[in-house]
């Protein structure tokens, strides 16, 4: 029974999750990027080349 319990909470969790992410990104949002203020540019490519090999 205690199984059931704890892997209800992990769904819920889980659900809650996915929603802020899929909220996140369909408001033109960056889920998972503290660093810059709403990726206006491209926070995730900071660091990464622009000229392609």
């Amino acid at each position: 029974m205690a199984d059931y319990i704890i892997g209800g909470i992990l769904a819920v969790l889980a659900l809650l999750a996915l929603r802020s992410v899929f909220k996140k990104t369909a408001s033109g949002g960056c889920s998972g990027c503290s660093g810059c203020s709403g990726c206006a540019s491209s926070c995730h490519g900071h660091d990464q080349e622009t000229v392609p090999k």
